[in-house]
């Protein structure tokens, strides 16, 4: 019963996807949101790090930033590129505001991620409605991203 809105191509910014709004006098960006989900597969991921980026730096500065969690889907661990900043990211100034999960379609053994959850397999409906739930009763963003 929900009301969503896509928008395929065009600007892809936290201000334009409504994260950010008017800068706060205080201390800069003022996040609109409580929850982020950014979804990406493959190199899908690369605007979205960009974001995190941002975020991260935002919170250096003792400012209020969303929790994120990234749902990353790849063929195989080999394919996740980004893997490494993602968790440097979780494991620095997001610790506490970012959750990582990464879908692996087609390994066929088992492998290790660290401080990230793996799961074996596409993102499912189900998966994805979990995510949500999970997110705090204040207003939250999904973002996907992934090649055609």
């Amino acid at each position: 019963g929900s009301r969503v809105d896509i928008r395929v191509g065009g600007t892809f910014t936290l201000a334009h996807c409504g994260v950010v709004g008017s800068p706060d006098s205080s201390n800069g960006k003022s996040f609109l949101c409580t929850d982020l989900v950014l979804v990406g597969g493959g190199v899908g991921l690369n605007p979205m790090y960009s974001m995190l980026l941002e975020m991260a730096s935002a919170a250096a500065r003792g400012q209020l930033v969303p929790f994120v969690r990234v749902l990353y889907s790849v063929k195989c661990l080999g394919d996740a590129v980004l893997l490494k900043r993602l968790t440097a990211l979780k494991q620095g100034t997001m610790a506490d505001k970012m959750e990582i999960t990464v879908f692996v379609t087609q390994e066929e053994r088992d492998v290790e991620c660290g401080n990230v959850a793996l799961r074996r397999g596409r993102i499912s409906q189900q998966q994805l409605a979990e995510c949500l739930r999970d997110c705090a009763t204040g207003s939250t963003v999904a973002l996907i991203c992934g090649p055609k």
